[in-house]
């Protein structure tokens, strides 16, 4: 009989655990790109995953660690660990850095799904638009 309730115990924690609105799974699983691809390097983009946010810089690759509140639309990102590689042109590298301080600057978001693309928009603590994404396909 406690072999049931220890399997009933961690069945209800894995559902509590990944309940849409601690998890934010409209948004986990799928690639973002920058709207304005003229400010950020063609390569750019940032997948959600269940605990970590993943992507390109446009030379390196990073990733960090996030919480999200779908209730309260808050957005806490941990530290941005990342690859060192040269890039071509020193242009690159300033569109990456601006690109990772963006994301590092989010602390609410608002998303869009009314158009054929869902739309998310990352916000600073002062209200302001630190990145515009869209799904990528």
């Amino acid at each position: 009989m406690p072999t049931l309730f220890y399997v009933f115990t961690i069945f209800i924690s894995v559902l509590l655990l990944l309940h849409p609105s601690k998890a934010g799974f409209h948004i986990v699983g799928k690639e973002w790109e920058p709207v304005d691809q003229t400010v950020y390097n063609p390569a750019v983009y940032l997948r959600f995953n269940l605990k970590q946010i993943e992507g390109e810089g446009g030379c390196n690759k990073f990733q960090c660690s996030y919480e999200i509140d779908q209730e309260l639309k808050t957005l806490q990102i941990g530290r941005v660990g990342k690859t060192v590689k040269e890039c071509d042109e020193n242009n690159d590298l300033d569109k990456e850095k601006h690109f990772v301080q963006a994301l590092r600057n989010a602390e609410t978001y608002e998303l869009d799904d009314s158009e054929v693309f869902s739309r998310l928009t990352l916000i600073d603590a002062k209200g302001l638009v630190t990145l515009e994404l869209i799904e990528m396909e």
